[in-house]
């Protein structure tokens, strides 16, 4: 599967800095600090920051693919345009709604992505897998 990179712009306007985050744990940290109650350098940061590197390798893309598969489905067109035009001009939000309501679009999206019912199957297992070992700790 095909996985993208997360990125945003900060505008500290008190700082009169602006910078780029490419980093989902930068960003999370940035804009999420409550989720991180650890001062850094601790066990408990250490701890943190392990749990985040073996979610965001194992689970981030599985969870991407599985959603992707169901969301892909003619179904949920309406939910997966709303998403995917977000930002867009009128004229390309009524094209790719339209194009995706016949379910023109999602083939493509699909192979583009890597995308297949079995991957999808896969991506379940994995996901009750880390489920569980999360349980267990």
């Amino acid at each position: 599967a095909t996985s993208a990179t997360p990125i945003i712009e900060v505008v500290d306007n008190e700082l009169g800095q602006r910078y780029v985050l490419k980093d989902s744990t930068a960003i999370l940290k940035r804009l999420c600090p409550y989720l991180y109650p650890f001062e850094a350098g601790t066990a408990e940061a250490a701890q943190l920051d392990e749990w985040e590197e073996f979610l965001d390798r194992r689970l981030g893309t599985t969870v991407r693919v599985y959603a992707y598969q169901k969301l892909l489905g003619r179904a949920h067109s309406a939910v997966m345009s709303d998403l995917a035009t977000r930002g867009t001009s009128w004229i390309e939000t009524k094209v790719f709604t339209a194009a995706a309501s016949r379910g023109l679009v999602q083939p493509g999206m699909k192979k583009f992505m890597g995308i297949s019912e079995d991957s999808a199957d896969r991506g379940l297992v994995e996901i009750r897998q880390i489920f569980d070992k999360i349980g267990k700790e």
